[in-house]
């Protein structure tokens, strides 16, 4: 056991010696050695030499180790003299950071577009039964002043989705989507004197009825689409879908009409407009892909018009109406 002691009593330990604290590298290492575990620097063992305390798994060392420093001359530091003044710890202003009022007018805004999001949803749920039930009402009971009859055709059309947009962002922007249809932005733009956009995605629908064509063939209801000569060359397989808020967008349209009301000499992919009255244009040639939905897709459509997603004879370019009986 090693203990600090004073001057007096270290000279009544017999073999014990007194040491002042060093001032140089030699007064320091000549404090002697010790024999001291390994581990732990403050478990020193008497009693053994070098050989021994390496036996026992310990270390044999000196007492001290010397580290020399230098003196620096201490710089100076210059002082200035400055009054003490006291002042008012508060300041009264009108006008005063308020975090409460901050929450409040935050969570107002949050709160205001929030109702807004749930307004428009439920407008565009609520949407198809406003127009739908009055005129399914009409076309099967001619309840109205002005009903037409059941077998005359009306028209139908509302919105689906819509979002408002900065016209720099128009491009970067996701698509307006819905079941029946999706207006894609990469190409759009907007109008030369707008700076907002509000991209907008609404459906046609013709009730009524159907084609005029009397056949027995499974698409007979759905053949609208003739060529310039005036032939029946195709039929519509989807309700028609109007785009508007920006230029020169691409539309994917839904084909909702059943595989079975589709007639098999049917297979060019086409798109073809519709007019308010519910007349069908001829083919527009567009190229069209099919994307993972299965919806027909193309690019370059304009806002306001109706577009029909169609299928075509491939002939449809010269076929002839058929002779009249």
């Amino acid at each position: 056991m090693v203990r600090r002691v004073a001057q007096s009593e270290c000279s009544s330990y017999p073999g014990s010696s007194w040491h002042t604290r060093a001032k140089n590298s030699s007064q320091c290492l000549g404090h002697g050695e010790i024999c001291h575990s390994k581990y732990n620097d403050w478990e020193i063992f008497g009693g053994m030499d070098t050989k021994k305390c390496a036996e026992c798994g310990n270390v044999y060392s000196k007492t001290s180790t010397w580290t020399p420093g230098t003196w620096n001359p201490a710089p100076s530091r210059p002082l200035t003299w400055a009054q003490r003044t006291f002042d008012r710890l508060n300041k009264w202003e009108d006008e005063a950071w308020s975090e409460p009022l901050f929450q409040d007018w935050m969570y107002a805004g949050i709160s205001h577009m929030i109702a807004q999001a749930h307004k428009d949803r439920l407008q565009c749920l609520f949407e198809p039964f406003r127009v739908w039930t009055p005129t399914i009402v009409e076309l099967c009971t001619g309840s109205a002043a002005s009903a037409p009859a059941a077998s005359e055709e009306k028209n139908i059309q509302y919105k689906l989705a819509s979002k408002t947009l900065t016209c720099n962002d128009v491009k970067a922007s996701k698509p307006v989507s819905s079941y029946e249809g999706t207006l894609s932005l990469g190409n759009a733009t907007c109008s030369s004197d707008s700076t907002l956009a509000e991209p907008t995605l609404e459906t046609f629908i013709t009730l009524g009825s159907g084609g005029s064509r009397r056949s027995s063939r499974p698409c007979a209801a759905h053949e609208h689409i003739v060529n310039p000569s005036g032939a029946v060359v195709g039929q519509k397989v989807g309700y028609g879908i109007i785009g508007s808020g920006v230029v020169n967008f691409g539309l994917c349209i839904n084909p909702t009409v059943p595989a079975s009301a589709v007639c098999s000499d049917y297979t060019v992919r086409d798109i073809a407009e519709i007019s308010p009255t519910g007349a069908y244009s001829q083919p527009l040639g567009k190229a069209v892909t099919v994307n993972a939905q299965g919806h027909y897709c193309f690019e370059g459509a304009a806002p306001g018009k109706a577009y029909v997603p169609v299928l075509l004879a491939t002939d449809w370019q010269t076929r002839t109406p058929a002779p009249t009986p």
